[in-house]
């Protein structure tokens, strides 16, 4: 008799039972995991659906370019004897570079995934150095200018809208596929410049084209130019200037945004003539804008879903306080259900949120949840006052994750304040639990309102 009272005391210990909601929280990881890898899931499917969209319409865009491209030739003596010509190439920068350039966005569906595309007019002027002894640069004596050309690149030619005539000093010069330029200048195009015209050159000469391009994700913009200065607006609101230059001034407002660059040659040390390519480093020094979307439903999903076992154990410790300072206990199967119901939240918000926006889908997925756990805590906890306690907790904890999750750089700040006072809280609570176990050890679990809890 004396064991099996034993036995019913253990069991029936809050220590046992505390280990045992630690167990089930433990064990409810894993759905949590399983909501997590379907995140990731649907992240990936999202990015097929921008990777189509981008195949049919353009994707993320660097305009490399104007260059002056010089096709070069020279004599050289073979072992016989003979003189035979050797040709290579230069590229030389522009002296200088302004584009001005004005971006629209619409969006595109794949399924339930809507991603934002932009049409970006770029109205680009610049002058290059005429200068005989730059322009005939070369590893040999006697250097003749066979040909040449301006080129022009973009990440994904597909996207090439509009391309007007090249315009060189009053006279009108069409682009042409292709350019004798290799690696990332390939996808490019030419415009093919009199060899006349530059042998009777000196100083600098004047061009400007008109460039519509499409393209989804970013636009950027190589500072070929020895001073480059970029002006950009767009009705986008949320852009993220990235790459080797921010914006040198920006202006921010509700109806989209307004900004400006202006690099100088001492800011990217690359020469202004070279044999062969441009040099790489020019595309490594790209800048422009990412079209940002600050309410990425997948991203605020998954950072909800990392309170996910705080918010298991906060509420097990609800109803754990309530059944210390109460005469009913509840099942380690109905404290799993609980679990379940939570766990389930997070499924349901995923669900919802790729259809009416994650702001809604919380809140209904929240009030849905709230309503399941309080209706079943007043199943087994059959009182009111606690029930309604029950609910300002939940209600509270999903309160504050959604404040929690919308905070990005002062989220550690706050969740870690937030979590303080929580377990302040919790300590308050149970500082008299183990005095009053203490008096009587075999003793039956105090009643409503005793000296354990009051709650």
């Amino acid at each position: 008799m004396s064991l099996t009272r034993t036995a019913g005391n253990i069991f029936t210990s809050p220590t046992f039972r505390a280990l045992t909601l630690g167990f089930l929280s433990l064990l409810l990881l894993i759905p949590l995991g399983s909501v997590h890898r379907l995140i990731t899931e649907r992240q990936g499917l999202r990015a097929a659906a921008a990777a189509s969209i981008a195949a049919g319409w353009g994707g993320a865009q660097t305009v490399l370019g104007p260059v002056l491209v010089l096709e070069l030739a020279c004599d050289w003596k073979d072992t016989d004897g003979k003189v035979q010509e050797l040709r290579r190439l230069a590229t030389r920068l522009p002296a200088t570079l302004d584009i001005d350039g004005i971006s629209k966005t619409e969006t595109r569906r794949r399924g339930l995934h809507v991603l934002p595309i932009y049409r970006a007019t770029l109205k680009t002027r610049f002058s290059i150095d005429m200068s005989a002894d730059g322009l005939l640069e070369s590893e040999c004596d006697g250097a003749r200018l066979r040909a040449a050309s301006i080129a022009l690149a973009v990440t994904d030619p597909r996207g090439i809208d509009r391309l007007s005539a090249l315009s060189v000093d009053g006279r009108s010069i069409e682009w042409i596929p292709g350019n004798p330029l290799g690696s990332e200048w390939a996808t490019g195009v030419q415009a093919p410049l009199p060899v006349a015209m530059l042998a009777g050159a000196s100083g600098r000469i004047a061009l400007s084209f008109e460039l519509e391009l499409r393209g989804s994700d970013r636009l950027a913009i190589a500072p070929s130019g020895g001073q480059t200065t970029v002006h950009l607006r767009s009705d986008w609101r949320s852009p993220s200037f990235d790459g080797a230059f921010l914006p040198a001034t920006s202006d921010l407002r509700d109806d989209g945004f307004d900004a400006a660059w202006t690099v100088s040659e001492l800011a990217r040390p690359l020469p202004s003539l070279s044999l062969g390519d441009p040099p790489s480093a020019l595309a490594a020094a790209a800048f422009g804008v990412t079209w940002f979307q600050p309410a990425d439903s997948y991203l605020m999903t998954e950072r909800s879903l990392k309170y996910g076992f705080l918010f298991i154990f906060l509420t097990f410790l609800t109803f754990f306080l309530f059944e210390q300072s109460g005469t009913r206990r509840v099942h380690p199967l109905q404290y799993g259900l609980v679990g379940g119901a939570l766990a389930v939240f997070f499924l349901l918000l995923l669900s919802l949120t790729e259809r009416i926006g994650f702001g809604v889908a919380y809140f209904v997925a929240a009030a849905a949840t709230t309503a399941q756990v309080t209706l079943y805590g007043r199943a087994l906890l059959e009182s009111g006052r606690r029930v309604f306690v029950l609910a300002a907790v939940v209600g509270t904890l999903y309160l504050g994750l959604f404040l929690l999750v919308g905070l990005e750089e002062t989220a550690l700040l706050a969740g870690s304040i937030a979590l303080f006072g929580v377990l302040a809280i919790a300590m308050w609570l149970t500082r008299d639990l183990g005095r009053s176990l203490a008096a009587d050890p075999a003793g039956p679990p105090p009643a409503a309102g005793g000296a354990a809890l009051r709650l």
